[in-house]
Formats: C-alpha cells, sequence, structure tokens
C-alpha cells in the first residue's frame, strides 16, 4: 500500500491534464458550433462517418451533439449506433494525455467498428423506420455540454478572478511539474516476486525533464496562453462553469478512488497469475463489459489505468471502449428507453465478439 499523498499528486496531475485538454476541446468545439450539424443532414452514409467522427471527440460534447440530431430526426438510428461506438467519454482525455499513441489506435479502430455496424444497422429494414421522439432531450443537452451562447459582445478585455485563479493554478503546475514535485509514475510488476514499483519516466530532455514532463509542460503552456488571451465570457460560461465546475471534482473524485482501489487489487489480488489464462481474460471481458454499461464517465476508468499499467491487455479495454459512451447515453435515455437498450445490446454484442476475437488471437 502506498501512502495517500502519493494517490493524492497522482490525482492533481491526472486532473489537471485532463481538465487542460478539456479546455482545449472546448474552445475548438465553441468556435466550430453549427457547422458540422449542418453537414449531418446530408446522405446517410456521410451521415454515419460524420456521426463516428463526432463520436471520437473526447468527453460528452460529440456525443450529445449526435444524439440531439437524432432526436431530431436529423440522422437515422446507424448514425447514432457509429457515434456511440466510436465515443468513450471522458477517458478518452485520460488516455490522450498519457498514451497518445495507444488512444490513437484505439480511435482508430472504434472508428472503423462503428463505420461498419454503423451501416450494417442501415441495411436492417427494422432500424430504418421512422422514429417517434419525445421534445424534452434539447433542454437536457444544453444544460450538461452545449450550453454555449455566444450573444454577448466583448467589449472590452477583463482579468477578472475567475481568470486569474485558473491561470495562477495552471502556473503552479507547470513549476510542480519542472521541479518534479509531482510526476506521473508507472506500476510494474518485478518478474522476480511480483511486488510493486513505482519508477518515473527516464528519458531526460532539456533540464532533466523526461519525455513526459515536457509534453505536460508545453501543454499548459499553450492552455495558460488560451486563457490568458480569451474573452470574459469564454472564461466565466466555458472555462468555468462548463468545464471547471462540472467536471474537476468528479474527476479528481474518481482518479483518487480507482488509483487507491487498483493499489488494492495489486496488493491483495493476484491479476497478473489470473490473467495468462484464457478463462482469466474471458472474466476480465466480461466484467469489461457489465461496467460498460453504466451510461456514466468515471467507472470505466478502471480499465484504462489497468492498461496504463500493463495489467489487461488491449482487446479488454476496448470491449469496455465500445460498450461504453460517457455520459453521451443519458440524454437518450431521458427521449427514449427503448432506444439506449437497443444502442447497448447491439453494443455488448459487438464487444463479445471483438472481445473474444481478442483473447484467442492474443492482442
Amino acid at each position: 500500500m502506498h501512502t495517500l499523498m502519493y494517490f493524492f499528486t497522482q490525482s492533481i496531475l491526472i486532473t489537471f491534464l485532463v481538465i487542460m485538454m478539456m479546455m482545449l476541446i472546448e474552445y475548438v468545439h465553441v468556435k466550430t458550433n453549427g457547422k458540422l450539424e449542418s453537414l449531418m443532414q446530408r446522405q446517410k452514409g456521410f451521415q454515419i462517418v460524420l456521426a463516428a467522427i463526432l463520436g471520437l471527440i473526447p468527453g460528452c460534447m460529440g456525443g450529445f451533439a449526435v444524439v440531439s440530431l437524432f432526436t431530431h430526426r436529423i440522422i437515422g438510428f446507424g448514425a447514432l449506433l457509429a457515434a456511440l461506438i466510436a465515443s468513450f467519454g471522458d477517458e478518452a482525455f485520460f488516455l490522450f494525455s498519457f498514451r497518445p499513441l495507444q488512444a490513437a489506435i484505439l480511435s482508430g479502430i472504434l472508428f472503423t467498428i462503428a463505420v461498419i455496424f454503423g451501416f450494417t444497422v442501415n441495411s436492417i429494414p427494422f432500424f430504418n423506420k421512422k422514429h417517434t421522439l419525445n421534445k424534452n432531450h434539447l433542454q437536457i443537452h444544453a444544460e450538461n455540454c452545449l450550453k454555449h451562447s455566444t450573444s454577448q459582445p466583448n467589449k472590452k478585455y477583463e482579468l477578472g478572478w475567475k481568470r486569474c485563479l485558473v491561470l495562477t493554478a495552471i502556473a503552479l503546475f507547470i513549476v510542480a511539474v519542472f521541479t518534479q514535485f509531482i510526476g506521473h509514475a508507472h506500476v510494474d510488476f518485478l518478474p522476480s516476486d511480483n511486488h510493486l514499483h513505482h519508477e518515473a519516466a527516464s528519458s531526460g530532455l532539456l533540464w532533466g525533464l523526461s519525455t513526459e514532463q515536457f509534453i505536460f509542460i508545453s501543454l499548459s503552456m499553450v492552455v495558460f496562453l488560451l486563457i490568458g488571451l480569451v474573452n470574459k465570457h469564454f472564461v466565466e460560461e466555458h472555462i468555468w462553469n462548463h468545464v471547471i465546475k462540472k467536471h474537476v471534482l468528479k474527476i479528481f473524485i474518481w482518479t483518487f478512488l480507482i488509483l487507491f482501489f487498483i493499489d488494492i487489487l495489486l496488493e491483495y489480488i493476484p491479476l497478473q497469475e489470473n490473467l495468462p489464462n484464457s478463462l482469466g481474460k474471458v472474466l476480465w471481458v466480461g466484467m469489461a463489459i457489465l461496467i460498460g454499461i453504466i451510461p456514466q464517465s468515471g467507472p470505466h476508468l478502471l480499465f484504462v489505468f489497468l492498461f496504463l499499467e500493463g495489467i489487461i491487455p488491449f482487446s479488454i479495454l476496448l470491449a469496455n471502449s465500445i460498450v461504453q459512451e460517457g455520459h453521451a447515453g443519458l440524454p437518450l435515455i431521458a427521449e427514449s428507453p427503448k432506444y439506449f437498450v437497443w444502442i447497448k445490446v447491439i453494443k455488448i454484442i459487438v464487444a463479445i465478439i471483438i472481445g473474444m476475437m481478442g483473447v484467442w488471437i492474443g492482442f
């Protein structure tokens, strides 16, 4: 078991990185608001591909947008399925923060699966019948993620206490990483006795910084400049009210609890002794699919962290990512539980096929 300070500092590091990526995504989303939705009204094949691309956007924004388009009959069921297969919620921020190559590979595989099954579902007459839905989704959609008013004019630049607080926090984070007060640690099993050890990345760059630390500082400086230059409305409505107030505490708590839970698992349960055999991997695939049913970001971080530490293979993370969609499924539940159930049933079938193939092939 490790000290609470270790879990606290690791949770702070991860939370900062995820939140800064969210800020960048928020900025891009606001700048392109409305343009992608107009493209979705084209032919069904184009809908599926574009919906899958929107689903790949980390967080809830892409998924919420596609669900909104579905409820307004702009896109069909195949496009909705493609988006929710491609989406793996806030967990995407974590994976892109620490393993961008693996995150890109996972996104590419999810996109391919999403497009294939989106077109497959579109060819089935049962799923092509005209859907009737309520009109209450727009309120949920707006309240949870896409409440982006741009009607307030930017008369003059104002610093404001919220901007100062965010800039100060980012500056302190940069100093903490630069001085190596905090850093991402990797958990590994020693081949000889299966005890744990933690070690920081050792590939040194400038000033003794590791590759990861250099990336962390670079990302932080970009976000620092962005927050310093944008208008007051963007800082208060998008950065503060959406990203910080709605996500910071949740991400920190989930990260802390899951890191603590994983440490307990590694301490008392011989996970790696069970995984090499096929039955152990099948059980993990089943657990990944069952937890993937939960329409919320947070619980699925367990599989992201287990994969990052090399405890579970890629196929188990893939199975969980196929079934889950973060909390993009919540407005669909409110709109029509029937369509939510159909989406989950199809995704579970796909995840079982892909997951079992992964166990059989060995990836």
